[in-house]
């Protein structure tokens, strides 16, 4: 009997045991959600928020089997309510919340219990009895879709007015549904803080956007492709957060709120394909390569799964794509960003890269960050403050605005250097010759006298023409660097060399008094340029030609002293190869009666004013007349009849003598027929004819 009595016994203290343990581990786990602390709402500040969450226990459940309202409190696997427990992100889950609040004052209390990221589909908030019943006192929704509801109370985030009796502890049971629920926050605010706080929100939100709308207009008026790319891409950033974080877009148009999911993962793809778009303009980065292939893969995958959101229903996948494609480029960035070769004076290209890679770690921490995985909560809380979405274009556009104004004041540098340097020889040209002899004039205000003695030599290279001819264009430009060397070298600290024109090179001496003193510089200058130069093992003698100018003796201005060095120059010139003359009186006249000639010769010639007399020429011994010499006389209206020595000159300097001699042989031919036979007639040729070319066209034009 005994035995019998135990066999019935033992199944049923097992079944018991059993019930007991199961008992014990539902009512371990649901202890927490019960037995934790009431935070008090009467303790709450007049301007801030009370942080609820921190005494709240936490429940996942997937969103196939979720529990009906209080069920859920009798469910296994509530724990305290940390980031990692109250996140369901990418989990297809519900995530509850549970915890209790008491009113310790003598006066009734509302407050508004704040639920957030607002951008969860569906927020529910319970409040129950505290008394063991968990009777429902209140059951209101709110979150995304509450927007679209006739019963919108106006507030973007999801807001729940809870009043408590003095004295009354109530438990707040709240469920957050979605595809992916990031990390929340539950807080307890008093009306009037709410609605400041919130307008203080929507004003600073609209204040930014703006701001960086005029920002964008501006960067995509500029003619700068850069800042287009720029003014595009911040355009993007300026959306992703408008429409992801952003509550007055949706609050102005409420209808909005439908395409929110699609419009921050439409523009979070496009924010990828801008920074990698501006990387690749601003660093140069290539199409090719199997990395980049796979960057620009990835990005390009990213997009598409972007612009899948708008025609699915169900976006959990697309926006895994999205981030996790995003992820996969931002990743490779670095590895092709810093494999561009960069040559070493390319230095704001350097600054660029520096720049754009601290931009690429701050998009991947914004991505890790929008993810909303289970993050430690200094993160959560950096997360909410920066705007890491912006800062990073910004950046990269003041890097790019610094690099883009330094390389405008250098390319501006240059402008001005080609403006006033010699572009082959480097020396000043005439423009800046003109300012440096200037300057090297002026005297201190109220200095006795006016202008400061300075020196001007005019220097030109004889038979440059010819040297050119023979070796090319090439060894002349390389004679001329070689003279400016030589003429920096011999003037040393003590003046300046300037190109003026082809091989005409002038040199400003400061402080020469005497004309003995610049004399010796010029003749020193010219030695100096009458050694051989080796081109490239050519060696080619090149002589010069100096004209001196002294201030203030010939001039007192720098116009008057170039003219007048360029007459001595000229003077020297006539003199022969390798000579130096000092400017004086004299030659200006010459040179007046030269420009007056230069301008009268062309119409002496179509007015007749030529004539030609005739020397005969005949034998010592018998005095026979051979023939007769054609000699040029021109009768001036206003200086009478001229001297060949006069005039012809002055014709070979300007190229005339080559119509005039023309109608010299012509008129000497035509006068020789008129003469007995046996008698011929000479005619004196230039050397300039010769060389242009057209003397035997002209002859036998003359003797047809």
């Amino acid at each position: 009997d005994l035995l019998r009595w135990l066999r019935h016994l033992v199944p049923v203290l097992l079944r018991s045991l059993v019930l007991v343990a199961i008992g014990a581990a539902r009512a371990g786990a649901s202890v927490p959600a019960f037995d934790g602390p009431a935070m008090d709402l009467a303790a709450a500040a007049a301007d801030g928020p009370i942080d609820l969450v921190h005494a709240m226990q936490a429940l996942r459940e997937p969103l196939s089997a979720v529990s009906a309202g209080t069920e859920a409190l009798h469910r296994p696997g509530w724990q305290p309510a940390t980031v990692e427990h109250r996140n369901g992100s990418w989990m297809r889950s519900a995530v509850w919340l549970t915890g209790r609040v008491r009113n310790s004052g003598d006066q009734p209390l509302t407050r508004w219990v704040v639920v957030t990221p607002w951008r969860i589909e569906q927020i529910a908030l319970l409040v129950l009895r505290d008394d063991g019943t968990n009777t429902v006192l209140s059951h209101r929704l709110a979150g995304r879709t509450a927007l679209l509801s006739p019963e919108w109370d106006g507030h973007v985030e999801s807001v729940f007015p809870v009043t408590l009796a003095p004295g009354e502890t109530v438990r707040l049971l709240v469920r957050l549904q979605d595809l992916t629920v990031p990390t929340a926050f539950v807080q307890a605010w008093s009306p009037a803080a709410y609605q400041r706080h919130q307008t203080t929100t929507l004003l600073w939100q609209i204040a930014l956007t703006a701001g960086a709308a005029m920002l964008v207009a501006g960067l995509l008026a500029s003619r700068d492709r850069g800042l287009q790319l720029m003014g595009v891409w911040l355009t993007v950033a300026v959306g992703f957060e408008t429409t992801f974080r952003g509550q007055w877009l949706f609050y102005l148009w409420p209808t909005l709120v439908a395409w929110q999911i699609p419009l921050f993962s439409v523009f979070g793809a496009l924010g990828y394909t801008g920074f990698l778009l501006a990387s690749r303009m601003l660093l140069g980065m290539g199409w090719s390569g199997r990395l980049n292939g796979l960057m620009y893969g990835s990005c390009a995958v990213a997009l598409l799964a972007g612009l899948s959101t708008l025609f699915v229903e169900d976006h959990l996948l697309s926006r895994r794509i999205v981030s996790s494609a995003g992820v996969v480029s931002i990743v490779l960035w670095p590895f092709i960003a810093w494999r561009v070769p960069f040559r070493p004076e390319e230095t704001e290209l350097r600054k660029m890269r520096w720049a754009l890679t601290l931009c690429c770690l701050s998009v991947a921490v914004y991505v890790f960050l929008s993810r909303g995985g289970p993050l430690p909560e200094w993160q959560l809380t950096l997360w909410s403050y920066l705007r890491l979405d912006l800062l990073p274009v910004i950046g990269v556009l003041l890097v790019y605005q610094g690099v883009r104004h330094r390389a405008e004041t250098e390319q501006r540098r240059r402008i001005e250097r080609l403006a006033f340097h010699d572009a082959l020889t480097g020396l000043p040209n005439r423009v800046q010759a003109v300012d440096t002899l200037r300057a090297a004039l002026e005297a201190p205000a109220g200095a006795r006298p006016t202008v400061r003695p300075v020196a001007v030599l005019f220097i030109d290279l004889d038979h440059f023409k010819q040297i050119n001819d023979t070796y090319g264009h090439a060894q002349g430009d390389r004679l001329l660097c070689g003279v400016a060397e030589r003429l920096t070298t011999g003037l040393g600290t003590h003046g300046t060399a300037c190109r003026l024109s082809g091989d005409e090179f002038m040199a400003i001496l400061p402080g020469t008094v005497t004309a003995e003193h610049a004399l010796q510089q010029a003749r020193h200058l010219r030695d100096t340029m009458a050694r051989t130069f080796d081109l490239d093992g050519v060696q080619i003698r090149a002589g010069c030609s100096v004209g001196v100018a002294l201030a203030p003796t010939h001039g007192q201005d720098a116009e008057s002293l170039m003219r007048h060095a360029d007459m001595a120059l000229y003077e020297a010139k006539r003199a022969g190869e390798g000579h130096v003359r000092l400017f004086d009186a004299p030659m200006n006249l010459r040179f007046v009666e030269r420009a007056q000639l230069r301008q009268a010769l062309p119409e002496a010639l179509a007015r007749g004013e030529f004539s030609l007399v005739y020397q005969p020429q005949q034998t010592l011994g018998r005095g026979h007349t051979l023939g007769c010499e054609a000699l040029l006389r021109w009768q001036h209206p206003d200086l009478g009849l001229t001297a060949p020595e006069v005039f012809i000159p002055v014709a070979e300097d300007c190229g005339l003598i080559v119509p005039i001699g023309a109608w010299v042989l012509e008129q000497a031919c035509r006068q020789a027929t008129r003469w007995p036979d046996g008698q011929s007639v000479a005619v004196n040729v230039s050397a300039v004819q010769l060389h242009s070319g057209l003397l035997v066209q002209q002859v036998q034009h003359a003797l047809e």
